[in-house]
C-alpha cells in the first residue's frame, strides 16, 4: 500500500537529503517544504532524538557557513553601480549567517588585555614586624 502524505519515517536517505540541502545553503524551512519531505517539526523532533542526526546537522550547518563565505564573495564580483546597495544588504546577511553558523572561524575576534599589577613584599625573618 503506497504512503499517502509526507514521509515521517527517520530514514539514512533523507536525513543525508537534509544534510546536504543544508550544505548548499538551504534553510530547514525551504528544504521541508518539498512534497518528499518531513515536516519541520518531524525533523526538529528528529533531531532532538537522535543524537547522530543532530550531530550530522550541526557539521551541515558549518559547511553552510562556507557556502555563505562562496555568496560573499560571488555577490561581490557581481557588483556594479546598479546594484551595490542590494549587495551589500545581501553580503551583510551572509557574513552575519556565516558568524552565526561557525563563530570560531567567522565571528568577531574578541582580545581581552589583562593590565594586572603584582606586588611582593620580601621581609626578613631575623627583623621583627613593625
Amino acid at each position: 500500500m503506497a504512503t499517502i502524505g509526507r514521509p515521517s519515517d527517520y530514514t539514512p536517505e533523507i536525513t543525508d537529503r537534509v544534510c546536504e540541502e543544508l550544505m548548499a545553503g538551504k534553510s530547514l524551512i525551504k528544504i521541508c517544504e518539498a512534497e518528499d519531505m518531513p515536516d519541520r517539526g518531524t525533523v526538529v523532533r528528529w533531531m532532538n532524538s537522535n543524537p547522530d542526526f543532530a550531530s550530522k546537522c550541526a557539521r551541515a550547518r558549518e559547511e553552510q557557513a562556507e557556502f555563505m563565505d562562496d555568496l560573499i564573495l560571488d555577490a561581490a564580483n557581481a557588483c556594479d553601480e546598479d546594484n551595490a546597495q542590494s549587495t551589500r544588504v545581501k553580503i551583510s546577511a551572509y557574513q552575519w549567517r556565516a558568524m552565526k553558523l561557525k563563530p570560531k572561524k567567522y565571528g568577531d575576534k574578541i582580545q581581552q588585555d589583562i593590565d594586572a599589577t603584582l606586588r611582593i613584599t620580601i621581609t626578613d625573618p631575623s627583623k621583627p614586624d613593625v
